[in-house]
């Protein structure tokens, strides 16, 4: 059997999804600093945090021969850096579990101070109105459920970030949880003190076709 060169892909392998670790300050981690459980773990950073683990698209290699060729920083990916794009689903994912746990403050907090939700033909602005809209539609334990989103594009531009995102919204029935709304959010976020908010949210209910 033919020996395979280090750095060579593995046979039906041309391509994987290799997780790779990146520094608090979005420095890649270099092939040196790349070896054994960091490919599938955390470990902490030089300041105590987590190294954020990424999956990046490229040839499966050989990491240990220093085959990897880890980039100094990361690339923007359609205007998007990675960092960036997994802070703001962050923030996003946040607003679906801070819902479904009725933690109506915490959901506003996601918001700017001058934050906008629109809901078909509801539209509200600011803390105060946003914490009554959330209490008035999920704020007794019938109307909550659990809200599932998916199918999640970011684009960035410096500290403000577009998204656009899928979103199914389950409500308990007498057989359990069913879906009860189906729709697209349309979401325009900025960075202020170093978190991703929400400056605008357009929550777009799927009607059946015409």
């Amino acid at each position: 059997m033919q020996q395979r060169q280090p750095g060579e892909p593995l046979e039906g392998c041309a391509a994987a999804r290799v997780l790779v670790g990146v520094e608090p300050d979005g420095r890649a981690l270099g092939p040196g600093d790349v070896e054994g459980d960091d490919l599938v773990g955390e470990r902490p950073g030089v300041d105590g945090r987590q190294r954020a683990l990424l999956a990046v698209d490229r040839p499966l290699v050989d990491v240990a021969a220093g085959e990897a060729h880890l980039p100094t920083r990361w690339p923007d990916v359609g205007g998007s850096t990675l960092l960036d794009e997994l802070a703001v689903q962050a923030t996003l994912a946040r607003y679906c579990h801070r819902c479904d746990d009725a933690d109506f403050a915490g959901v506003v907090a996601l918001f700017t101070p001058d934050g906008v939700l629109t809901h078909g033909d509801r539209s509200v602005r600011g803390p105060e109105a946003l914490l009554e809209y959330f209490q008035s539609m999920q704020g007794r334990p019938e109307q909550r459920g659990r809200h599932l989103m998916g199918n999640v594009v970011v684009r960035s531009d410096g500290d403000v970030a577009r998204s656009i995102s899928d979103y199914v919204f389950f409500r308990f029935g007498s057989r359990g949880l069913v879906p009860a709304i189906v729709g697209r959010y349309h979401d325009e976020l900025v960075r202020l003190g170093g978190e991703w908010r929400i400056a605008r949210r357009d929550a777009m209910r799927l009607n059946t076709p015409a």
